[in-house]
């Protein structure tokens, strides 16, 4: 997967991935699917064909695309009907042709960038600049030739055995734009042949600066311009010479329309040299460069430079650097390694010396969707599909640890409600520096027969709690007897259209019918305790008295009798697979449990009568089990008591809920 440039849309967690890959065309993809398995190469969709390259995304009309092959081929598809259309400015067959036969050149990878300030506004480089006011259709040149226009570069390719004009070849071009977002017109351009151009009126007047960047060696590739959110006059260049036998990085930044440049290279390694920069949405402190080793961060404004080392993620070159404007991700497009996503990085925007001096710190938390998953369309695909990992469902916590907790010290993550009750905890890692974990969405989950097992009510692990509601909640970390909290907001995937009475009613249900779980599952543990006391006690009598007493004997086998009696209503024999016995309460009730919490949808009407025949059976079967607990196993102990015999021992599980 060798992408060049990446783009997205801004339609929330199921946004959009567009790019253009080396030799294979420009794709689009969901960066995240509702298909539990993954993301899959079905998908993907192709919308051009040729090398790929640049994609623009409209921002107000996510079905409305440009995108690019070689030469300068650039055109404008409808992602809803597949209708294509090529719009270049130079609709001219260059292939064959030196880029001195021709007016106007390409690059092989020519730039085209959306404008900040108005979503039918886009750039298109060439020799020139171009510029479009209605996503493509038409195009104007804003600018003169802004390359060097050196006579011995635009010569025919090759050598007289064979000549070669693919595109590919052609030199003195456009490679980076960027229109500054805080002030319309703006413009920055680099090209190939080492030339850094701005404009401050729209491209009426163009200065050359390339003078201006001390330190930088001539014909570079201008690999990169960056646009800063911080002033009109403030940009950033990045020079890519590798070409040349020089690997190099060369990052430079201005903040007087390019009249004087600072060289904020730093400490990146002697061979990385740069593909791109991108100066972070929320923290202008923090810069981001792809390299050929890697991707690495700042958090000084380039005064030193870290890797970004995730896990999974190898060292490829990185091309191009994205984040994401409303959910906050880092998106990269590797030559090698295909697009990576590292979710939400408030944590790196946020981080700063008092969080780093800090022995724990909660970082601000962005809002977590709540969507429906699609179950069962891509189930069974046959051996080895290939695919993508989605992102984790819920609620990511990232939190800072000064030092590593000693191992006697919990970390929790706790979930609170509006009331403050604490509806759900979650063990948290304890590694010194960033740890993060990820909340279900869902409450605590109905109290287990047997917890040290985990006892499942099915095939796929412990039952889970319900799905919360929509709204506002509370994060607390808690480290020993220190804890910090932050506002959290669940909110519904916009394409679920459920009314919110429905949420309500399902809620409830749910809840209900966990409660009956759990009540279940406490009277199940105080009998099983009870049936292992009576044999225990059965056991030790047979091997230390010559006779048991008649009255203890029969008390105890009446005892362990009446506990398969109070059982059975409740729960199938576990010595019985499902084939073999009828469900009892405890696994119709855990069924009922899970189909109701399946959709995103009020309980059917069916459903509920369902509830409503269970109701009658579960109170009557829970009734004699409390009786049995508060009137019989005393009558139990003291039988016990008076014939010298240890008494039995019994937790109380509750009133019927």
């Amino acid at each position: 997967g060798q992408f060049y440039q990446v783009a997205v849309d801004a339609r929330g967690p199921f946004y959009k991935v567009c790019g253009g890959l080396q030799d294979n065309g420009s794709w689009c993809g969901p960066a995240r699917s509702r298909n539990s398995v993954g993301i899959l190469n079905d998908d993907w969709f192709l919308i051009g064909g040729g090398d790929g390259f640049h994609v623009v995304i409209h921002p107000e009309k996510p079905y409305l695309a440009l995108g690019e092959s070689q030469g300068g081929n650039i055109y404008r598809v409808d992602l809803r009907t597949g209708r294509s259309q090529v719009i270049s400015p130079y609709p001219a067959l260059f292939s064959g042709s030196a880029a001195g036969d021709h007016p106007y050149r390409f690059d092989w990878n020519a730039p085209i960038v959306s404008s900040p300030h108005d979503p039918d506004t886009v750039y298109f480089g060439g020799n020139v600049l171009w510029k479009s006011t209605d996503f493509g259709l038409t195009w104007q040149a804003i600018s003169p030739d802004l390359t060097t226009k050196d006579p011995e570069k635009l010569k025919p390719a090759g050598g007289l055995i064979r000549p070669e004009n693919t595109t590919a070849e052609y030199h003195c071009v456009i490679l980076s734009i960027a229109e500054s977002p805080v002030q319309a017109g703006v413009l920055w351009v680099g090209t190939d042949d080492g030339q850094v151009h701005v404009s401050q009126d729209g491209g009426q007047t163009w200065t050359n600066v390339t003078k201006n960047i001390r330190g930088l060696p001539p014909d570079g590739f201008i690999s990169h311009v960056e646009a800063s959110r911080t002033g009109a006059g403030v940009a950033y260049v990045t020079a890519d010479r590798h070409m040349l036998d020089d690997l190099r990085p060369y990052v430079y930044k201005t903040t007087d329309f390019g009249k004087t440049w600072t060289n904020i290279t730093g400490n990146l390694p002697a061979q990385a040299y740069v593909h791109v920069l991108r100066e972070d949405p929320k923290n202008p402190d923090v810069l981001y460069v792809g390299t050929e080793l890697g991707i690495f961060a700042s958090l000084t404004g380039g005064g030193e430079w870290v890797p970004l080392r995730m896990k999974n993620l190898p060292t490829v070159a990185v091309h191009d650097i994205l984040v994401h404007p409303t959910e906050n991700d880092l998106i990269i497009g590797t030559h090698g390694r295909s697009i990576w996503i590292l979710d939400d990085v408030g944590f790196l925007q946020q981080l700063n010396t008092q969080v780093l001096a800090a022995d724990m710190h909660l970082f601000d938390l962005r809002d977590a969707w709540r969507y429906q998953p699609w179950r069962y369309k891509w189930d069974f695909l046959g051996d080895k599909p290939f695919r993508g990992s989605n992102g984790s469902y819920g609620a990511l916590i990232t939190y800072y640890l000064k030092s590593a907790p000693d191992e006697k010290t919990p970390v929790k993550v706790q979930i609170l409600d509006t009331q403050g009750k604490v509806i759900r905890e979650i063990d948290g890692t304890k590694q010194a520096g960033i740890n993060r974990v990820t909340w279900d969405l869902r409450h605590t989950g109905p109290r287990l027969r047997r917890p040290e097992q985990a006892e499942t009510l099915g095939f796929f692990g412990p039952p889970p709690g319900p799905q919360v509601l929509p709204g506002d909640y509370t994060v607390r970390l808690v480290v020993g007897d220190r804890s910090v909290a932050k506002p959290l907001r669940v909110r519904l995937e916009p394409d679920l259209d459920v009314p919110w009475d429905a949420l309500r009613a399902q809620w409830e249900t749910a809840m209900r019918v966990q409660d009956m779980v759990s009540s279940i599952n406490d009277v199940l543990r105080t009998l099983d305790s009870l049936e292992q006391q009576a044999k225990a006690l059965q056991q030790t009598l047979r091997s230390q008295l010559p006779k048991t007493p008649e009255a203890v004997s029969k008390t105890l086998e009446d005892l362990l009798r009446r506990v398969d009696e109070i059982r059975k209503p409740l729960v199938r024999d576990p010595e019985l697979t499902y084939y073999q016995a009828a469900p009892q309460l405890l696994e119709k009730l855990g069924y009922l449990l899970g189909i109701v919490e399946q959709a995103n949808a009020a309980p059917t009407r069916h459903q509920m009568e369902y509830l409503q025949q269970l109701e009658t059976p579960y109170k009557s079967a829970m009734d004699a089990a409390h009786r049995f607990l508060k009137e019989e196993v005393p009558a139990v102990n003291r039988t016990l008591q008076q014939n010298g015999v240890p008494t039995l021992l019994v937790s109380d599980p509750g009133s019927v809920r």
